[in-house]
């Protein structure tokens, strides 16, 4: 009669992988991962560093949640987007703040991808191609992990 260690030793000698396999099929796995672009550190700053500038002039500002809502939206696209950071940060004109990636496509043609969130605590997110409006629509203030 066969006992319980026996069972466990014919497993390991039948199912036992070596070390090695376990270490290609990690470097599969992480080849495709993205690497990160040095831009994104300065993202958080650029969104601060347009704020603090917009206060010396007599413009409209944007608020301090439209700004933590941009931060939010950055830190979210930063894990999911590595090697695509945004291209622009500028105040949106009635003060807001509009988050901007802008990809040239290998056939020359332009996208452009504008997050915006606004000081009335609306977000929305546009996209535009060679120019023209291709989608439109909120997004929520924060985003869902």
């Amino acid at each position: 009669m066969r006992t319980l260690s026996d069972n466990i030793a014919s497993w390991e000698a039948e199912y036992f992988r070596p070390e090695f396999t376990f270490v290609e099929q990690d470097a599969i796995a992480t080849e495709s991962q993205q690497e990160e672009r040095p831009e994104w550190e300065l993202c958080i700053d650029a969104l601060l560093q347009t704020w603090s500038a917009l206060a010396s002039l007599d413009v409209p500002q944007p608020s301090r949640s439209a700004i933590e809502a941009a931060i939010a939206w950055v830190a979210f696209l930063r894990k999911r987007f590595p090697s695509e950071p945004p291209t622009c940060i500028i105040p949106e004109p009635d003060g807001g703040i509009i988050v901007e990636r802008r990809v040239r496509l290998a056939n020359g043609r332009e996208c452009v991808c504008e997050l915006t969130f606004y000081n009335n605590g609306l977000a929305e997110r546009t996209d535009y191609y060679d120019g023209r409006i291709v989608r439109m629509g909120p997004i929520p203030w924060q985003p869902n992990e």
